[in-house]
């Protein structure tokens, strides 16, 4: 009897710890449930601090991915956007809001400058003999980054001061998940990919003469491209917004296609960019650039483009290529046709004092234009485009996402080469441009 009391008391003991230790484990796991959402709260939060977007479904004003969409150069932006997409994963947000603000002062000795919301970009001033100043707002221009799903996103850039009739810079489906597929495609307004044309955007405030003269516009069209390790090619088929009068069907549908590959690898302490572009026929395919007097007989005029790129440590250089493959018919009075052929060679240096801060370089000209029956349409007077350009700049990110920048320009422009004559002397403008760009 005593023996089976003594085994009972045992059993109870024995029940009443295991509840305890139950009780107890039970508390455990809960506290280690608790301190896993907490972890898991922390990690989004610093996710969401280094810029990596925030849960799906959220509505987010920054970066994704790190990189603010605003940032995006805008040509190879649709596959800049799916890059930071990729990097962002399952933290990437529905909707990205972003945007520019960019205000300017000018001073152009010998010639003119903007007024109002009209840039006064060197390259678009004309030789007047004068001198004039302007202060003004450059870009105003909002960004918007949709994410319908893993594979659907949608991208628009609307631009709130321009003086044109469209006010949207850019707008465009991008079909692709770089995550699980090479292969993306874009349809909407944008610009064909066609080649390297300059450094960062915020490298310098001017155009080169190769990129004024020959990047194609934002044009309505569909590109599907192609993207891993390093090497990137895509193809553009896209009808200009002005009608291409040198072809024998300007009306059809598509009137014009593109195309680009390019590559980047790193070679020790080098990393490198080496790229080419095409555009079957560069009429009115540019919005600087009227070819007058393309003779329709001759059909398309073609242009293509070189370049390489080279960064070491905090050096970056440049240098550009293009040419229309095809002659254009000489002014009236100027026997034979020519061939246009611009160049560029541009480099930057990186550091830090105080503020993260850039020089730049860069020198680009002009081949052809004197005599060929082409016209800048950015001048406004009785003068040719231009002939050689010196560009030297300097800025400094002196807030978080607003740089300030200096830059100082030296334009070399054909002069009566319109009123048919046979005239080649140029002449000589100065501008000095003060810019601020705030980006969120």
């Amino acid at each position: 009897m005593k023996v089976k009391m003594i085994v009972a008391a045992v059993a109870v003991a024995g029940l009443t710890a295991t509840a305890a230790n139950a009780a107890d484990n039970g508390k455990l796991q809960l506290q280690i449930n608790q301190l896993k959402a907490q972890q898991t709260q922390l990690q989004q939060q610093v996710a969401n601090l280094q810029g990596q977007g925030q849960t799906a479904g959220a509505v987010h004003v920054g970066p994704v991915g790190g990189e603010l969409i605003a940032s995006n150069n805008y040509n190879g932006r649709g596959l800049d956007l799916l890059k930071s997409i990729a990097k962002a994963g399952s933290n990437a947000p529905l909707l990205t809001i972003g945007g520019t603000l960019e205000a300017d002062g000018q001073y152009n000795r010998n010639g003119t400058v903007g007024s109002g919301s009209t840039s006064g970009n060197p390259v678009e001033n004309a030789y007047k003999g004068n001198s004039a100043s302007a202060f003004y707002l450059d870009t105003a221009r909002i960004d918007v980054l949709a994410n319908v799903n893993d594979w659907v996103h949608g991208e628009m850039s609307y631009d709130l001061n321009s003086t044109a009739s469209d006010k949207l810079h850019t707008g465009s489906l991008l079909i692709g998940n770089l995550n699980q597929l090479p292969v993306y495609g874009q349809i909407g307004k944008f610009y064909p990919d066609a080649g390297l044309f300059g450094l960062a955007t915020d490298d310098i405030y001017s155009d080169n003469l190769a990129k004024h003269y020959f990047r194609p516009g934002a044009q309505n069209g569909a590109s599907v491209g192609f993207y891993k390790a390093g090497l990137h090619t895509s193809l553009t088929a896209f009808k200009t917004s002005t009608t291409q009068a040198n072809i024998n069907n300007p009306n059809q549908a598509t009137s014009d296609w593109s195309a680009q590959a390019d590559y980047t690898f790193n070679a020790g302490q080098v990393n490198a960019t080496v790229g080419a572009g095409y555009v079957s026929n560069i009429v009115n395919t540019n919005d600087d650039l009227t070819i007058t007097g393309a003779d329709k007989n001759t059909g398309r005029i073609p242009m293509a483009n070189i370049s390489a790129k080279v960064g070491v440590g905090p050096f970056d250089i440049l240098a550009t290529y293009a040419q229309s493959l095809k002659a254009v018919n000489n002014r009236t009075g100027i026997a034979g046709d020519t061939k246009l052929k611009a160049f560029d060679v541009e480099g930057a240096y990186h550091f830090q004092m105080v503020k993260p801060m850039t020089v730049m370089l860069g020198y680009s000209r002009t081949y052809g234009f004197d005599t060929a029956n082409v016209t800048d349409t950015s001048n406004t007077t009785n003068t040719g485009p231009k002939h050689d350009q010196w560009l030297l700049g300097v800025n400094s990110e002196v807030f978080k996402n607003t740089t300030v920048g200096l830059e100082y320009a030296r334009v070399s422009q054909y002069t009566n080469v319109i009123a048919n004559s046979s005239n080649t002397s140029t002449s000589h403008y100065n501008v000095l441009t003060a810019d601020m760009t705030v980006k969120f």
